[in-house]
């Protein structure tokens, strides 16, 4: 919890709060001077100094954003699979293969034409952040034995998170 209160985030919360109320302070004193009672112009500099200041100091400490498409290091090694070498029932997907990937709880298939494909449903919530398609659709085969519905995908990112969770 200490840790917490020293964040250089918790710090640019501060910094960026107290320049807003210096600068609401400093634009009412050069309106209405009695109200801010300020005694001079100079301290009305110095506010307006301060909450530049302040204001800097809150951007400088606030952590840089993510790059779009920038990830973490997969959790574990991918695995190169294929229709050909799958042996757990029938291949539920219309390419012929490609790399799992895990990125946390993730699962993705990267295919041969250089697309990322989600598996599973956080990967399909997260898939801008890691440049993958939005849906598996497109290359989930559908089951020619039942109409309407598609070949089970559980048992390819139950392989995916066993080959993840080794590494």
């Amino acid at each position: 919890m200490v840790a917490a209160i020293y964040a250089p985030e918790a710090v640019a919360v501060v910094l960026g709060t107290l320049s807003v109320v210096m600068f609401v302070w400093a634009v009412v004193g050069l309106i209405r001077p009695d109200w801010a009672r300020l005694p001079n112009r100079m301290a009305s500099v110095w506010v307006w100094a301060l909450s530049v200041g302040m204001v800097i100091a809150a951007v400088w400490l606030m952590p840089p954003e993510p790059e779009v498409g920038q990830t973490d290091a997969p959790t574990g090694d991918p695995a190169v699979v294929t229709a050909d070498t799958w042996s757990d029932g029938p291949w539920p997907l219309t390419v012929g293969g490609g790399v799992l990937e895990c990125v946390d709880e993730a699962v993705f298939i990267a295919t041969d034409d250089g697309r990322k494909w989600p598996l599973n449903g956080l990967a399909r919530t997260v898939h801008a952040q890691f440049g993958a398609e939005p849906a598996t659709e497109p290359i989930w085969r559908e089951n020619p034995e039942l109409p309407g519905t598609r070949i089970n995908i559980g048992p390819l990112i139950a392989h995916a998170r066993r080959l993840c969770s080794s590494g």
